[in-house]
């Protein structure tokens, strides 16, 4: 091969088989030789050495990747995570560990060229390659052209840094990378250690920033579509929180293509039966989050016996039918913080902690 056409190869990759393609049987240290070969300074001079040079070493790079993926049995797998490492023409991302597994992609801890921890999101199939550009869209437009763009209210919402399709011989997959956060817990999470439920002035203040992150949303005309409590993550030392994965948004008018099938007692009835979204859809999904947090049965809207009647009032108003449920978050925010008021009175700081995780399995 040469030395061009394998500068090309180079550029063009993005994971180790990228370079050395499928083994078939022949040892991966016989296909390095061959390019290393075909790569070495000593054989050039002038500007060809130079790029020589810099081929030279970057292929090392990879056959060290690509030995490692080998060893750990994952040599064919692009986004397996032991020690994979995916380039972009003015990126690399170094993959560390595998964070979650959602419903279209495997979302993991990651680190650029720069030293900077990221999240790195890939989809599953390509099947789901537009739902992830379009989460891509979506965010790229709170920061550039939203009327909500300059609002504080956008800490509640992710930052894209990058995004871009991650190339197979035979498929590809859309890759969003995200400014890393740390120090949170999902709704799901904090439900699972606390199943009774906590309690509810506890529940406020992160029901209150998943209002706040709606409120951006609906600032931009925008439907999250998929207010689960997978996709809010909460930081009970700042209070603050972040409202994840806008794969599903949506333009009120349009109907939400897809759900996530362990949480189809959080969806509307208009989800199901294609009907257009509206900005209740996503009040719908919030009042139920809140309800879970709370310790009630999200299967059949019921609640705890110490949650007030007028609280309820107002959850249940969110769960009427498209034409008589609430519309305006700012109003249910507003109608919320009364009610609180009306039964603990001023507002007052309160500390939430996680448990600690060895005291559970003792």
């Amino acid at each position: 091969m040469k030395l061009s056409a394998i500068l090309i190869l180079l550029e063009g990759a993005v994971s180790p088989e990228d370079v050395f393609g499928k083994l078939n049987g022949e040892p991966l240290a016989a296909i390095y030789r061959r390019l290393a070969k075909a790569t070495h300074p000593d054989k050039f001079t002038g500007t060809d050495k130079q790029q020589a040079e810099e081929a030279f070493k970057t292929l090392q790079t990879w056959y060290e990747r690509a030995e490692a993926k080998v060893a750990a049995g994952t040599y064919g797998d692009r986004t397996a995570t032991e020690d994979a490492v995916i380039l972009t023409k003015s990126n690399r991302y170094t993959i560390e560990r595998r964070l979650a597994s959602g419903d279209i992609s495997d979302v993991f801890a990651a680190v650029n060229k720069k030293g900077e921890n990221v999240i790195v999101k890939v989809t599953r199939t390509p099947a789901n390659n537009d739902l992830m550009a379009n989460e891509a869209k979506t965010l790229t437009y709170f920061r550039t052209d939203a009327p909500s763009k300059k609002l504080k209210l956008m800490a509640h919402i992710p930052e894209l840094l990058d995004s871009f399709e991650l190339r197979d011989a035979k498929v590809k997959k859309r890759v969003n990378v995200l400014a890393a956060v740390d120090g949170g817990f999902t709704l799901a999470q904090i439900h699972d250690a606390y199943p009774a439920g906590i309690d509810l002035r506890d529940a406020a203040w992160m029901w209150n920033r998943l209002l706040g992150a709606l409120l951006a949303a609906h600032q931009s005309n925008i439907v999250h579509g998929a207010v689960l409590p997978e996709h809010f993550l909460v930081f009970p030392k700042t209070h603050n929180g972040i409202l994840l994965d806008w794969s599903y948004a949506v333009k009120p008018g349009v109907f939400i293509r897809a759900i996530s099938p362990g949480r189809r007692e959080f969806y509307p009835p208009e989800v199901f039966a294609k009907k257009p979204a509206q900005f209740g859809t996503d009040l719908y999904m919030a009042a139920m989050c809140l309800l879970h947090l709370i310790g009630g049965k999200t299967a059949f809207r019921t609640f705890p016996g110490t949650i007030h009647a007028s609280v309820r009032g107002l959850l249940r108003s969110c769960w009427l039918g498209q034409a008589h449920r609430p519309q305006d978050v700012w109003q249910l925010f507003e109608d919320f913080g009364g009610l609180l008021k009306a039964l603990y009175g001023p507002k007052k700081f309160r500390h939430f902690a996680m448990p600690d995780p060895a005291s559970t399995t003792k």
